[in-house]
């Protein structure tokens, strides 16, 4: 009986050693295998999962009232690192042995038929000119005690060519000579029963004949006299100027307007108390520097 008590505390002495030593090779299997998670490659990670099923299959296999058996049938290291044949490693796949992969076909569409001519856009509105603004509306009023000037008429129309001695006077109308030009001798003036000088040239024209200018020039003049009726005066430029006198009261032109030679600025009249006894005539005086000019001497061919 002694002997056999004694044998059983012998193994129940070797049991706890042989424990704690199997404990103490799980844990340090579970740090190499927490440890080598983090570096190693996947192939040693595939290698390292199925040492740890087999030492799982094989841990469970062993339960709690089989550990003292077995373990005394087996020695430790062999029972939980059993040699087992590891799989073969995966060929390694290089870019040059790795299939190119193959692009499906892009994707038909119905081809869409061509139209002859391509639509027309559609027409845009035309633009509208923009309304002109109201001049008179947005111009101030002028103010009642400013005088306003009068338009200039001269502004209005042409320049004219000044006389010059080569030029000839047109004849203001045709007819006979009723007086002559006379201011270095005495004529006979029949209406005053005098003999006397004479400033003009009397052209004989039924009343109401077209009086033309006889040179272009600018009226500075209109008006009616005594001696020579109504009349107008005309600045022909270069200090020349003419005077028609004896026209009808409808005179056709005003102060600054400008003639063109053979324009009409009005029509033979009556003649004055002065020339009665000569009859309907007109009266053309020339004057150069204020001085008469007879003329005869200027006016051209009579036609």
């Amino acid at each position: 009986m002694k002997n056999k008590s004694k044998g059983t505390g012998e193994r129940k002495k070797g049991f706890y050693p042989a424990l704690a030593a199997g404990i103490g090779a799980v844990l340090v299997l579970a740090l190499v295998i927490s440890f080598t998670d983090l570096t190693i490659n996947p192939a040693q990670q595939q290698d390292l999962d199925f040492a740890a099923d087999v030492y799982e299959e094989d841990a469970l296999h062993v339960g709690a009232d089989q550990t003292l058996p077995y373990l005394a049938q087996a020695d430790m290291d062999q029972a939980i690192f059993r040699p087992r044949s590891a799989p073969d490693p995966a060929p390694a796949v290089t870019p040059e042995s790795s299939p190119s992969p193959t692009l499906p076909p892009p994707p038909t569409t119905p081809e869409q038929p061509i139209s002859e001519a391509p639509a027309e856009p559609p027409s845009e509105p035309e633009p509208q000119p923009a309304p002109a603004p109201n001049i008179e509306a947005e111009a101030p009023a002028p103010a009642e005690d400013t005088p306003q000037p009068e338009p200039s008429r001269e502004s209005a129309q042409a320049n004219f060519e000044p006389f010059t001695s080569e030029m000839e006077l047109l004849w203001p109308v045709y007819g006979e000579i009723a007086m002559v030009f006379s201011q270095d001798r005495l004529i006979y003036n029949q209406t005053l029963d005098q003999w006397r000088t004479n400033d003009d040239l009397r052209i004989s024209a039924q009343e109401g004949t077209p009086v033309r200018a006889a040179a272009a020039g600018r009226v500075v003049e209109v008006g009616n006299d005594r001696e020579y009726g109504n009349f107008v005066r005309i600045d022909n430029g270069n200090n020349w100027e003419t005077v028609f006198s004896q026209l009808m009261d409808n005179i056709l032109v005003v102060e600054g307007d400008i003639v063109q030679a053979g324009q009409v600025i009005g029509g033979v009249g009556r003649p004055s108390v002065f020339s009665v006894l000569d009859g309907h005539h007109l009266s053309l005086r020339v004057l150069y520097d204020d001085d008469l000019v007879d003329p005869k001497l200027l006016l051209g061919a009579a036609q």
